[in-house]
């Protein structure tokens, strides 16, 4: 290419990029040569040599077009993975909340279903506030030994870990990026370290592929 370094990137999106000549093929409009950029202290012509284009996932050039009138800039990258993105961020949520209500403390107070009865609502909230802000503020609880009670019951969360697992190898499959690489977790299991080398290794020549294929300036 005849490049010796690169001074600076001067990053724009797609708004504020197209092609004012393109090459001529036999079957229509071919890559474009020349780009008109606004960098922000004006327009400005661009030699395609001087722009590494990304254009998103491949698309036809009639669908191209339907997004930028020009037919040359694809959809968004995000667009193959945004369903998975938001249903690992909603799984996350989900499984946090499970956590933080993994327990429940219960009180026993004797003779509460009769107070209810007996219209003793305001007295019977009064008791449980105290005793609730007891525990809040002390750590510790101070209940009625006749009669009153107060246990912390466990609630399961079987099942969470493997849907968060699904929920990851969706985003992993989606994205294409190893999960050592995304997650930062190692393959688990028998050639577990064999398994974190291969992923990287290919992740890598899938890298340094589209470096040289799309991204080389040309």
């Amino acid at each position: 290419t005849g490049f010796v370094r690169v001074r600076s990137l001067r990053v724009v999106n797609r708004w504020h990029a197209y092609p004012v000549a393109r090459e001529v093929t036999p079957f229509g409009h071919g890559a474009p040569t020349l780009w008109r950029v606004d960098c922000g202290s004006g327009p400005v012509n661009v030699h395609a040599e001087r722009v590494i284009m990304f254009s998103g996932p491949s698309q036809a050039e009639s669908v191209k077009k339907t997004i930028d009138g020009f037919g040359v800039w694809g959809t968004s990258i995000l667009d193959l993975c945004i369903d998975e993105i938001k249903g690992y961020q909603i799984t996350v949520g989900v499984a946090a909340n499970i956590v933080t209500a993994l327990s429940q403390g219960v009180f026993k107070i004797k003779g509460l279903y009769s107070a209810i009865l007996a219209g003793d609502q305001d007295a019977v909230k009064a008791r449980v506030d105290a005793l609730t802000y007891a525990r809040g503020v002390l750590g510790d609880l101070a209940i009625d030994a006749d009669g009153d009670d107060y246990q912390i019951v466990g609630r399961g969360a079987t099942g969470v870990k493997d849907v968060m697992d699904a929920v990851s190898a969706g985003l992993v499959s989606a994205t294409g990026i190893p999960r050592i690489k995304l997650f930062g977790e190692s393959p688990q299991g028998l050639g577990a370290a064999t398994g974190a080398d291969g992923e990287l290794r290919q992740w890598f020549d899938r890298v340094q592929s589209r470096r040289q294929s799309y991204y080389a300036p040309k």
